[in-house]
């Protein structure tokens, strides 16, 4: 399994001449680009959204007719950049693909879902893949009519709306903070060395205090000790490394909220292969797609309340 992160977008739709129209008109125009400029694959739609020639972007579009679009999105790479290795003699071998890798080439690809009614595109981040600008490229290249812009959804809005819940529960606090003193230390940990202390204190360390709840408790039983123990962390947030809690709401399941994380996002768990017989056996790129469609859906259906309350649709 590989931990990923789920980013979240708010997407506002233009006239050319920068009036802001619904966004509900995503899925008419992304429609009528896909089927009018796309390439069908059979199953599937591929738009070429390649500025430079030598670093092909495309979009693999295998679903948007119904209430959202999903695909996989992926950046050519220079063959040159990996390796290939037979592992019986460990030799190593060139993937030289073709001499004109303007024609051939290997990509590096990740997944991004559009959902129509909420107009929140959510992707997942992936070094070396495309962007959330490629929803944008869409417009640039195929219908400069419209254009597009995406607004990160800010993380601090989400702890303002877990602020403001009713029957909000912590179930655990983090914070990491400057290594304290050393009377502090012989104090909390009855530490008596006072060589091992001066060394500890002299150095540019950080402690970690974690506040933990017992199996299925939480460390808050409702929303006004939530709200004073939110406002206690923002009020000495100068004082931290890192902060971050551990939160549910009526409405949500329990997720980490970062103080310290600029934008919204949602961990998932990928799973890349399975076991077959005690031997790993690896799921093919088509199989990869719909674990990873499973994971972007579920994470924007148990994010989406609060989601829309944040940007107000």
């Amino acid at each position: 399994m590989a931990m990923r992160k789920v980013y979240f977008f708010k997407v506002c739709l233009f006239e050319s001449s920068g009036k802001e129209i619904s966004y509900t008109g995503l899925k008419d125009k992304l429609s009528e680009i896909i089927e009018n400029k796309g390439v069908n694959q059979g199953g599937y739609w591929t738009l070429d959204l390649t500025d430079d020639v030598y670093e092909h972007v495309v979009w693999d579009i295998v679903e948007y007719k119904d209430n959202k679009l999903f695909g996989r999105l992926s950046k050519q790479k220079p063959s040159n950049s990996v390796v290939g290795r037979d592992y019986r003699n460990f030799q190593k071998k060139d993937l030289n693909i073709t001499a004109d890798e303007k024609l051939y080439g290997i990509e590096q690809y990740t997944y991004g879902s559009l959902d129509y009614a909420t107009g929140i595109f959510s992707i997942i981040g992936a070094q070396g893949a495309p962007t959330e600008s490629i929803l944008k490229k869409v417009f640039e290249r195929y219908n400069n009519n419209y254009y597009i812009e995406l607004e990160p959804i800010p993380n601090h809005n989400s702890i303002k709306k877990l602020y403001s819940e009713k029957d909000a529960e912590v179930s655990s606090l983090e914070v990491e903070i400057p290594l304290p003193d050393a009377p502090t230390l012989q104090h909390v940990f009855g530490w008596k060395d006072k060589e091992l202390l001066e060394i500890l204190g002299s150095r540019s360390l950080t402690a970690k205090v974690l506040v933990k709840a017992s199996a299925r408790q939480t460390i808050t039983y409702d929303s006004v000790e939530s709200q004073n123990l939110i406002k206690a962390i923002w009020e000495n947030i100068a004082g931290y490394k890192k902060a971050k809690l551990k939160a549910r709401t009526a409405r949500t399941r329990m997720r980490d909220y970062d103080f310290f994380e600029q934008y919204f996002s949602y961990p998932v768990d990928i799973v890349f292969y399975h076991i077959v017989d005690y031997d790993r056996v690896y799921y093919t790129v088509d199989e990869l797609m719909e674990i990873y469609r499973t994971n972007i859906i579920q994470a924007f259906v148990q994010n989406k309340d609060l989601l829309r309350t944040v940007i107000s649709r």
